[in-house]
């Protein structure tokens, strides 16, 4: 996985606040019936980003996985649904972003800086934060014990404990995708 496609992922897994951004540049530009250079850029710039990172994901996510990066073979243990972690990051890493004045050029520039230092971090260290995307495409995260010995954070849309051999793609540290048979 490289720097770019965790950027990507990173930059989706803010999509709540990135919507709030853009209703309130154009509530700004209603209200005043003059938008000014701030809202213009943000509602060129986030529309684009959210394109291009939201294709990336999704080409990822479809597309046949290159054989070095593919786990074949996996017999599931045990496995738990994590339910609340996306809440818990969307209220601790998100929530404290709606603080800024997207009408406001040195807001934008501080807004700018605190979000690009956590995307950067994320695309750094290939960490890949919950994502509200992938949960309303119905994906999961689930923490699984492997027969192996190995525990790893397994994103899937339902998974299967037991004995039947599973295939899985390496997505970040120590994150699974769980790969459908027509991709192994």
């Amino acid at each position: 996985m490289s720097h770019r496609f965790s950027f990507e992922f990173s930059v989706l897994a803010f999509l709540p606040l990135w919507v709030s951004v853009l209703i309130a540049c154009i509530r700004g530009v209603v209200i005043r019936n003059q938008p000014i250079g701030t809202e213009i850029a943000l509602l060129v710039i986030v529309p684009a980003l959210l394109v291009v990172s939201g294709w990336e994901v999704m080409r990822f996510l479809h597309n046949k996985p290159p054989a070095d990066e593919v786990e074949e073979g996996l017999v599931v243990e045990k496995c738990v649904k994590q339910k609340t972690v996306t809440t818990e990051y969307l209220l601790a890493c998100v929530l404290p972003l709606y603080t800024f004045d997207f009408t406001n050029w040195c807001s934008v520039l501080q807004f700018a800086t605190v979000i690009g230092t956590i995307v950067l971090l994320h695309a750094k260290y290939y960490e890949l934060p919950p994502n509200v995307v992938l949960e309303l495409l119905g994906y999961s995260r689930f923490k699984c014990r492997f027969s192996d010995g190995r525990e790893k954070l397994v994103l899937a849309k339902k998974i299967a404990e037991g004995p039947s051999s599973l295939n899985f793609r390496a997505f970040g540290n120590d994150v699974l995708l769980l790969l459908p048979q027509e991709q192994t």
